[in-house]
């Protein structure tokens, strides 16, 4: 019986030590502003130009980032699927790493923004959601996106 007691000691004394590490891991305690929500792509900005999707474009592109980890994108005709992890900075803004991204490879008809999108997002850094409009912001190496929030979940 003593040993019993002792090896329950023992099994909650080290979950109670590993617990702490959990905290990193998106879905187990660190949530985020982007947890359970979809964006569709509203606009590009890249050196200094911006380029602004018409609503058909915007319902073909798209990302949406589940609270355990998986991100899932609508890159055009193709579709995408990752990684991703975030830590606020501020109350609508942080530091976003998107990994693991891999993507269907069907040839979307121009004007498609799906290919750049798969290329960029695993350069992303840092994301805001702007306070007057609601849209997200996702600052990659080469360029900005912009997104709009989808309510369609």
């Amino acid at each position: 019986m003593a040993r019993r007691r002792l090896n329950t000691v023992l099994m909650l004394g080290a979950a109670a030590l590993l617990l702490p590490a959990c905290e990193g891991i998106p879905g187990l305690g660190e949530e985020t502003v982007l947890d359970d929500t979809s964006w569709s792509l509203f606009a590009i900005r890249e050196n200094g130009v911006s380029t602004r999707l018409d609503p058909d474009l915007r319902e073909r592109h798209g990302i949406t980032f589940e609270s355990d980890g998986a991100l899932y994108a609508q890159l055009d005709c193709n579709r995408g699927q990752g990684r991703w992890s975030a830590r606020e900075t501020g109350p609508d803004s942080g530091t976003i790493v998107i990994s693991g991204m891999t993507s269907t490879r069907a040839f979307c008809p121009r004007p498609s923004f799906g290919e750049q999108m798969a290329a960029e997002l695993p350069s992303a850094t840092d994301f805001e959601i702007a306070p007057r409009t609601g849209r997200l912001r996702v600052i990659t190496r080469d360029a900005t996106y912009i997104f709009e929030r989808s309510y369609d979940r």
